[in-house]
């Protein structure tokens, strides 16, 4: 099973891709890309292979329940602030410790750290549209922004499988299956929900049982739209319990794409809170500890890179027994819930401002043969050294 999902890409949107490659037509559907959310104003130009696709792939699936999804966004309209620093530091870089493949396909995208601010900026925002109130639905953005990241991943299959090393190799090991694979995309798919919980109860915040079901629920919804086979979807919230556990199992480890990631993703927080001296000291101090707390030791330390903590950090301690307090992050002494009271919303706000004024961000676009060959170049170059 979980060979065949690492061999599997996305057969709909792969020949979408090719399609529009074949006849040419990568401009025109760059130009219609920011387009996307209103047909109305589409050229009659619009690439059949293009409209097929959007028609195709923007249908919820017949098992999305209504009634669990509002759910979903109930709880995380009340969540919405220990959600997203979760996502920021398990969810996100949990995924560095991808070992085989992933490194690759960053360095094609990104050259893994150059244009982390944009990476990391397009995946929170596309977070965002999705997990927003309605953000599946014909009302929301979340389908629309869903199906850009789409054609996004399969333009990277795209170049990833056609291009060559400049040593003659193929540039993607046929060991580590298709780029962005089935495999890749419902383990990422499983940070945002299953890992996550885990996050926000270490966080010491009640999660129940149908809570974690439903947000699972929505996540699966936003992975069918991505393009995920509903075939490798778990059935109930323990089987997404078993299948990560595989996954990491088969697939995480130590490497220097990782490391290189992890600490970006680090610089990256620090730098946009720089301008409230505070919060920049707060943050400094304790984001290290926030990254082994929720990742645990083994991963973030041993696979990440993250440093070590000093002495008092040897020993995680515990105070809600005694003291009705939660637990104490990992070598520092602020208790989580005061933490998040006190930095959490400041942080996010940092954040948005952040995205309110890069001016790196881009839409998403085609690039050109000789982009995408460079981006192969650099890519083949890491895999030799």
């Amino acid at each position: 099973r979980f060979n065949a999902m690492r061999a599997a890409g996305d057969p709909l949107a792969d020949d979408t891709v090719a399609a529009i490659f074949a006849a040419g037509d990568r401009e025109l559907v760059n130009k219609l890309m920011p387009l996307l959310h209103n047909p109305e104003s589409w050229p009659p130009e619009t690439p059949s292979e293009l409209a097929a696709y959007l028609a195709q792939s923007q249908q919820l699936p017949s098992w999305a329940d209504p009634v669990v999804l509002k759910r979903a966004y109930q709880f995380l309209a009340v969540q919405a602030i220990p959600y997203n620093i979760v996502l920021l530091y398990l969810s996100l870089p949990i995924m560095n410790a991808w070992q085989v493949g992933g490194a690759q396909t960053l360095a094609l995208t990104g050259q893994l750290t150059q244009h982390f601010a944009r990476r990391l900026s397009e995946t929170l925002r596309f977070v965002r549209a999705v997990i927003a109130e309605q953000g599946m639905s014909e009302t929301g953005n979340g389908i629309r922004t869903t199906q850009k990241v789409r054609l996004m991943h399969d333009t990277i299959r795209h170049y990833a499988q056609s291009a060559q090393c400049p040593t003659d190799r193929g540039y993607w090991n046929p060991a580590w299956g298709k780029p962005i694979n089935q495999e890749a995309l419902t383990a990422t798919m499983l940070a945002f929900s299953t890992v996550a919980v885990q996050g926000l109860r270490k966080f010491d915040i009640r999660v129940s049982e149908q809570d974690e079901s439903d947000l699972l629920h929505l996540w699966k919804v936003i992975g069918h739209i991505l393009g995920i086979d509903d075939a490798n979807m778990p059935a109930t919230v323990q089987e997404a319990g078993w299948l990560w556990h595989k996954f990491a199992q088969r697939n995480f480890g130590a490497s220097n794409a990782g490391k290189l990631l992890t600490q970006a993703h680090i610089d990256f927080m620090r730098n946009i809170v720089q301008g409230d001296a505070m919060l920049h000291r707060e943050l400094a101090r304790t984001d290290e500890a926030l990254l082994r707390y929720l990742l645990g030791r083994r991963i973030a330390t041993g696979m990440l890179g993250v440093k070590r903590p000093g002495l008092t950090g040897i020993v995680v301690i515990f105070l809600r027994d005694m003291f009705g307090m939660a637990e104490i992050i990992v070598d520092i002494d602020v208790p989580l819930d005061h933490w998040l009271e006190n930095n959490a919303e400041a942080i996010l706000k940092k954040l948005q401002e952040f995205w309110d004024h890069f001016d790196g961000t881009r839409p998403f676009h085609m690039p050109s043969t000789r982009d995408g060959e460079g981006g192969l170049a650099r890519a083949c170059a890491m895999e030799a050294s």
